[in-house]
């Protein structure tokens, strides 16, 4: 029985300018030199298996692990790698994927040098026509591929295709006070997430019920050892959380002693606001418990 063919690299392309493409300029100045090990690392893992790699929750301990920095860095590296355009953004967004036009090119170019048969069918950013590659191809194909490359297809050696643009400043990471700060004055999407909550069926959820929320959210982030968070990395963890908050409420019974039926439910609902109360005389901020930050 043959063993079955595999679409991964043991090596890929590394251009000599490497260091002077724009983006990564760009990502060198946003997060420093050491980013470019952890892109290095990525792209080894990404033509180790083949010309993309699925994103999972384990990725950033993996990188970290064998880099040495933090998962945190790991994460914000990774942003602005998308942010960029290293990697397709609406790949990444619709299905967790990394990858990008210049990885697929670069990918389809190494598998013509082995001769090697292989098709980019799955999250393709390139045209039907480049991604089918056979050995017979490569034969008639190796002299027209040359004079393209000669005219100047500059591309190819690009690692990535795309428009250059400089990432949003809501993608780096701030401390958690000044995270708070500018959470808190952004009214349009306060308002956005407040309409949501109260479309959802919490038709009582009110400005100050949210900033309340905002608090407590922050105030678990610097419990769980947190100090820096990017803006747009809080608005969508603050969202999901407070969805999960509220329904437990819904569950369990609302946030609200006054709402409570019985004497055992408001004992109940007292000794979980005195448990909150001891965890946060233990990280030192119960003089912050209406205005964390």
């Amino acid at each position: 029985m043959a063993r079955p063919k595999s679409t991964g690299l043991t090596y890929f392309p590394f251009d000599v300018d490497f260091i002077q493409d724009i983006k990564i300029r760009k990502l060198i100045k946003y997060q420093r030199g050491k980013s470019i090990s952890v892109y290095a690392l990525l792209l080894c893992l990404i033509y180790k298996n083949g010309y993309y790699m699925l994103w999972d929750e384990e990725l950033p301990f993996i990188l970290s692990e064998q880099t040495g920095f933090e998962e945190a860095y790991i994460r914000e590296v990774i942003k602005c790698c998308l942010s960029l355009g290293l990697f397709s953004k609406d790949l990444y967004d619709k299905f967790h994927i990394l990858t990008s036009r210049g990885i697929q090119e670069r990918y389809l170019e190494a598998i013509k040098n082995m001769k090697r048969k292989s098709v980019i069918s799955e999250y393709s950013l390139i045209s039907s026509e480049e991604t089918m590659v056979t050995s017979e191809e490569t034969q008639v194909n190796s002299g027209k591929t040359a004079q393209k490359k000669k005219k100047g297809n500059k591309k190819e050696n690009s690692l990535s295709g795309g428009k250059e643009e400089f990432p949003p400043p809501e993608v780096f990471e701030k401390t958690l006070q000044e995270c708070h700060a500018e959470l808190s004055g952004n009214e349009s999407w306060m308002e956005t997430v407040s309409m949501n909550i109260r479309n959802s069926g919490h038709k009582d959820f009110t400005p100050s019920m949210f900033l309340d929320y905002l608090g407590r959210f922050f105030r678990k982030l610097q419990n769980e050892g947190e100090t820096h968070k990017s803006p747009k990395d809080a608005m969508a963890h603050f969202a999901r959380w407070l969805n999960i908050e509220l329904q437990k409420q819904k569950t369990y019974g609302t946030a609200n002693r006054s709402n409570y039926t019985s004497k055992q439910e408001a004992n109940a609902y007292a000794l979980e606001r005195l448990q909150q109360h001891k965890l946060d005389l233990e990280a030192g901020l119960a003089d912050q418990v209406e205005r964390p930050f």
